[in-house]
């Protein structure tokens, strides 16, 4: 992968065999360590190429070494650390992009004073010092530090980019957003910028400029999956806001692009299914809610929503079915206990009335399971063991009687 394409604060992964360039340390003994850490900073120029600064420790023998993403792709080549009582510990990795170009033959090496270059820079160490403390998540410690990175560095993007991460950490979401505004007015091209900028609006509800940081970002990488499902999360929750207030056309058309944007997200589809609910549309509500299922399989609330529409149409064997599976991946889900147990109720209560008392028994027993206080559910099994008559079951529906009376004295 690019190495310009890394976003500062993203966690790295160095590998290699630290100690290999000690003559005390056996040979093979430490060979392949992992160590961890995030990118520093981007765009630390030696002479004619870039690096990546980390904090992952790189010791003897680290270097030459891969760093890798969290993606498990490779992002640079560990190069040199940089660690005395002066100072703090600065690592750096070359940019891959450097590593094809020595492949392909043209030789370039750091001399000692382009190394000793960034270490004596105050506002590069200040900027280390706010990434460690965002790692270490202790935001306004950082805020300071990059503020100081600032002092000295005026235009210095990755400074206001660390403090928009550190106040949109606090939820101080409108301070984030002026942090993230320098950072693009002086790197006009900081997909990150863009990318946070847009959340950050987002947990402001101002969706028309999330919506419009995201397609810039995108603009710029319009490879990358992640930010085109940002942009699809933009124009749906815009839609959202608009279903919220009854604006049913403007929500649709939220939804609409978020689908134009990324055509199975099954969110936008399940809300989409909303607004054609309420223009009575059922067949089209289906269809969305038929595709987020098979979109994502686990989405609890196009199960949920799609159980409501078979219920209401008396389906209720497959809106049981519904039920459960929303059930199964979200119990919390507002009321569907209680309409799970109202389905088997009602599919019970259809048994009866069909002369089905076995099956009736069955479903009521099933209602009662899910919702054990319900007084009706137990009215219901005892008429029907009333009406099935076999040996035992007068005292049974004497004791679901018993059991009704205790839940609902005034026989409600």
């Amino acid at each position: 992968a690019d190495s310009a394409d890394c976003v500062v604060t993203e966690v790295v992964i160095a590998i290699g065999s630290p100690g290999s360039g000690y003559r005390e340390v056996e040979e093979g003994v430490l060979e392949q360590t992992v160590t961890k850490g995030i990118i520093s900073a981007k765009d630390r120029n030696f002479a004619t190429h870039k690096c990546l600064q980390i904090d992952a420790a790189i010791s003897p023998g680290n270097s030459g070494g891969p760093l890798f993403n969290k993606h498990g792709k490779v992002v640079g080549v560990n190069t040199f650390g940089l660690n005395t009582d002066q100072r703090e510990s600065l690592n750096f990795a070359i940019y891959t992009e450097f590593v094809i170009e020595l492949i392909a033959g043209d030789e370039v090496s750091l001399s000692r004073e382009e190394i000793a270059a960034v270490v004596i820079n105050p506002a590069e160490l200040n900027f280390q010092k706010g990434c460690q403390s965002i790692q270490d998540e202790q935001y306004w410690a950082a805020i300071e530090y990059f503020k100081k990175a600032i002092e000295k560095k005026p235009d210095y993007a990755d400074a206001y980019m660390g403090l928009g991460v550190c106040y949109a950490s606090l939820d101080k979401f409108d301070v984030a957003v002026k942090a993230f505004d320098f950072a693009i007015k002086y790197d006009p091209d900081y997909v990150a910028a863009y990318r946070y900028r847009g959340w950050a609006y987002m947990r402001l509800e101002d969706y028309p400029m999330a919506v419009a940081d995201f397609a810039k970002a995108r603009a710029l990488l319009p490879d990358e999956p992640v930010i085109t499902r940002e942009l699809a999360i933009a124009y749906n929750d815009w839609g959202v806001k608009f279903l919220s207030e009854n604006q049913n056309e403007k929500a649709k058309a939220m939804f609409d692009l978020a689908l134009m944007i990324e055509e199975k997200y099954a969110v936008a589809l399940a809300n989409r299914a909303i607004v054609f609910l309420r223009e009575n549309d059922v067949v089209s509500a289906m269809v969305d809610l038929n595709d987020a299922i098979k979109s994502d399989g686990q989405y609890a609330f196009a199960y949920h929503l799609r159980a409501q529409i078979y219920y209401a149409r008396d389906d209720y064997s497959l809106a049981i079915f519904d039920y459960e599976k929303a059930y199964s991946l979200d119990p919390d889900i507002e009321g569907l206990l209680q309409e799970l147990a109202r389905a088997y109720n009602d599919q019970g209560v259809a048994y009866y009335e069909n002369g089905d008392f076995e099956n009736a028994i069955t479903y009521f027993s099933e209602a009662i399971r899910w919702l054990p206080n319900t007084a009706l559910y137990y009215r219901n099994r005892s008429a029907s063991y009333t009406a099935r008559n076999k040996p035992g079951d007068q005292q049974r529906a004497a004791d679901d009687n018993a059991r009704a009376e205790q839940l609902d004295p005034q026989g409600g």
